[in-house]
């Protein structure tokens, strides 16, 4: 829809009526850009992640349905961007209880890109620990993003699941 012209109310007593609104809200929505992207992804289950291993995240669901192409369960692991542009990332890793040496989370842009972007989180003492990557990258279409994560308590070590608000992403296309 293209903007259409309202006669604004005259004075303080008009009653906007329901014809007036519907276009206003039409109007409003017309200077969208109509090119929204965005996902937040969770882990259904528990994946157990091994000693000294950097291993990517394969997402399993959905919080809620995605705008846009940038996940598919045909590559859990990929966040690809949809359109040039820049993008928000939240990644958020909670561990099981352990309190022996490093967890950390990282997020790594495919080739084309400049590098990879690492933020770690020591283990905490007692109880979980939750490591967290909050970034804004510049992605070209089809470049996509991984996120992994790295833990060197001596053993395996289980990532927690099962709710959107444990290990989680989120990205959203914030433009050019």
């Amino acid at each position: 829809m293209a903007w259409t012209t309202q006669t604004p109310p005259t004075d303080a007593v008009t009653v906007l009526n329901a014809a007036y609104m519907n276009a206003f809200e039409a109007n409003l929505l017309s200077l969208r850009n109509g090119n929204d992207h965005y996902v937040r992804l969770y882990l259904s289950g528990n994946p157990s992640i091994a000693n000294n291993t950097n291993t990517a995240v394969s997402w399993t669901d959905e919080a809620f349905p995605q705008v846009g192409t940038i996940w598919s369960a045909a590559n859990p692991s990929r966040l690809t961007a949809p359109v040039t542009g820049k993008y928000l990332v939240l990644a958020t890793a909670e561990w099981r209880t352990n309190t022996a040496n490093l967890r950390s989370i990282n997020i790594t842009r495919s080739a084309g890109g400049s590098g990879q972007y690492d933020l770690q989180s020591q283990g905490a003492s007692g109880g979980r620990s939750i490591c967290n990557a909050k970034l804004i990258v510049s992605l070209t279409a089809a470049q996509f993003l991984t996120v992994r994560v790295f833990q060197s308590s001596g053993g395996a070590l289980t990532l927690h699941g099962g709710a959107p608000d444990r290990t989680r992403v989120s990205v959203l296309f914030l433009g050019v």
